[in-house]
């Protein structure tokens, strides 16, 4: 996102689905984003991350079939604001990334005796 939308500031959204079946555990990992980040499964929050690497355990949002997931990833204003010149009248560019930069995986463990 960062090297298509330079200036962007913002909530960034990922939308997917995916199916499950009932004895598994299920566990959404994002390697790295920039800055926060909640997820939702079907529609439930499982919470805000501001630290990497971002894990969440969606074991009670999931349910037999298809689920619907959604991650939403809000940037600085570090984006916009860096084309407001400084007290010197230096316009500077953003250094930080902006959405999901890392790897998403999601995992399913057996779950059982």
């Amino acid at each position: 996102l960062a090297e298509e939308e330079k200036l962007f500031s913002g909530f960034v959204r990922y939308e997917n689905t995916f199916c499950w079946q009932e004895g598994t555990k299920a566990v959404l990992e994002i390697t790295d984003a920039y800055e926060g980040v909640e997820v939702f499964v079907n529609g439930k929050s499982l919470g805000i991350q501001v630290v990497p690497v971002y894990r969440y355990d969606l074991s009670g949002a999931v349910c037999e079939g298809e689920n619907k997931l959604v991650i939403e990833v809000a940037t600085t204003l570090e984006r916009e604001m860096s084309q407001i010149p400084d007290q010197f009248g230096v316009v500077t560019e953003p250094v930080v990334s902006s959405g999901i930069n890392g790897m998403v995986y999601l995992y399913r463990k057996e779950t059982g005796d």
